[in-house]
């Protein structure tokens, strides 16, 4: 066999492929970054001030399960039980209460759960509540009837997308689009498009698409053991 015009020998030849193996293997440096990935958006050194950690309760609340930061990063907005609060955060360390809205489940609604055997530590009230104090509509598919229930939604242009289970039991995962001038859009149960065990994570909009990212038992496969995979799901 004829050998590259490289006046090189065969052992010559597999050391520089070889060598040039190793350069795509090791990670490649970034002018500024020292090779180091992607830095974090805020970064505290040992001993810093703001680095203390601090904590907030409020008397006669619980189950502090939902939380959102604000766009400016000063409000954090808490979902508890029978309650919703906005905390100001612009003091690290120090979280103020700025608003509280009660929100208590109504006893026809207690009642509802009880007679579906919720226990009384389980009862919520799975209700949404737009800007507009004059209307109240339900939220089943929107929100979750469990808050230990794993799901995530996302308002854009006024249509709710969201994930979440359908029903009391935990084993009916649903992806749905809400509100809005578009018709409401939702997966089929009956297909299985989703395992029961769906845990959906977050929902990210991109340029016209919603996309759902979850976790759920890979049915394609028919392992000894379960296998749980991540997917990705997109929502036209």
């Amino acid at each position: 066999m004829a050998l590259p015009a490289l006046g090189l020998d065969p052992w010559s030849l597999l050391g520089l492929f070889l060598f040039q193996l190793l350069q795509l293997l090791l990670p490649t440096t970034t002018a500024g970054g020292g090779g180091q990935g992607p830095m974090p958006r805020v970064r505290y050194y040992a001993g810093d001030e703001r680095r203390a950690l601090s904590f907030f309760h409020q008397k006669g609340l619980q189950d502090f399960d939902t939380l959102l930061l604000s766009g400016d990063g000063n409000t954090l907005y808490v979902g508890a039980r029978e309650a919703i609060l906005a905390l100001d955060i612009q003091d690290p360390g120090v979280p103020r209460l700025k608003n509280m809205i009660p929100w208590p489940a109504s006893d026809r609604k207690k009642s509802e759960c009880a007679f579906k055997k919720k226990s009384n530590e389980e009862l919520q009230d799975s209700y949404l509540l737009p800007i507009s104090e004059d209307k109240v509509m339900e939220g089943k598919g929107q929100s979750p009837f469990d808050p230990a229930h794993k799901h995530t939604a996302v308002l854009v242009d006024g249509m709710l997308y969201s994930g979440t289970m359908n029903n009391f039991l935990g084993s009916e995962p649903i992806l749905m689009r809400t509100l809005g001038s578009q018709p409401v859009l939702k997966t089929d149960n009956f297909l299985r498009w989703l395992h029961h065990d769906a845990s959906f994570v977050a929902a990210i909009p991109s340029t016209q698409v919603v996309y759902f990212f979850f976790e759920e038992t890979a049915s394609e496969f028919d392992f000894f053991e379960r296998l749980h995979t991540s997917r990705v799901a997109r929502v036209c």
